[in-house]
């Protein structure tokens, strides 16, 4: 498998190189352009880092990074899904802008009614919020936010028919613990031999299988701007499907 894998983060990383050098020669809304080059760098430190941390046998914290990948991923792809238009794809980071900033301000409120804070946090917290709503001014009013995730009619609804059996949906679904640690994680991180408990801090996931999450990610996160801009993705597909242990996702 170690083979496997070293293949692998070599295609990935031609993948990204080859997005790179398509991006520098891209036109179109400066704001959008940026968005575009930006979420391809930060997905591509998260992808290497998922694949650094597997390789070293660290499975729970490249799980948890895997869980941030997928949820950036679906917002990307809703982002641009099923347009070729700069301006729709504009109003939907203004959604996706707006609901962030909404739970942001939220989150800072519900911290200042507690008494339990500092003034000096308090006065971190209420600048916060004024940023926040500053930001909010520069969005048209009309703006909605951006869907929920989850649920009917929501984000990877909306964008299930891209891949086959929508793949980032089970990696959302199944790494969400590893983000959020919970009391079932820290019980499957504990193992019983004989009379002894080793405390292992990691969970039992196979690393060829999140290997292939991060093959999987890669080949969406990249497709989503080749689909865009309308780029012969052939070459991708197939070396994406000559590596996945089946065709359509692992």
């Amino acid at each position: 498998m170690k083979k496997e894998a070293i293949k692998i983060e070599k295609v990935i990383n031609k993948w990204f190189v080859e997005l790179g050098s398509n991006l520098k020669n891209i036109k179109g809304d400066p704001e959008i352009v940026s968005y575009i080059r930006s979420g391809f760098m930060v997905f591509n430190r998260y992808n290497s880092a998922s694949l650094f941390l597997i390789g070293n046998g660290y499975k729970l914290p490249a799980s948890a990074l895997l869980r941030i990948q997928s949820e950036l991923c679906i917002k990307m792809l809703w982002c641009f899904h099923g347009t070729t238009n700069y301006q729709e794809v504009k109003g939907n980071f203004n959604r996706w802008a707006k609901s962030s900033a909404n739970k942001s301000i939220k989150l800072c409120k519900d911290f200042l009614e507690s008494n339990k804070i500092t003034n000096k946090s308090k006065e971190w917290f209420r600048d916060q919020i004024e940023r926040l709503e500053k930001k909010l001014k520069d969005i048209p009013e009309i703006t909605k936010e951006m869907p929920h995730i989850t649920g009917k009619g929501k984000l990877f609804d909306q964008v299930s028919d891209v891949f086959d059996d929508n793949v980032v949906a089970p990696m959302y679904s199944q790494f969400s613990s590893a983000v959020h640690i919970d009391t079932s994680v820290l019980s499957q991180s504990i193992e019983r031999k004989g009379d002894s408990l080793i405390y292992k801090g990691d969970l039992d996931y196979k690393l060829e299988d999140l290997i292939y999450h991060c093959l999987s990610l890669a080949w969406m996160f990249v497709k989503i701007w080749y689909t865009f801009y309308k780029l012969d993705c052939s070459q991708i597909d197939k070396e994406y499907f000559s590596l996945v242990p089946k065709a359509g996702g692992n």
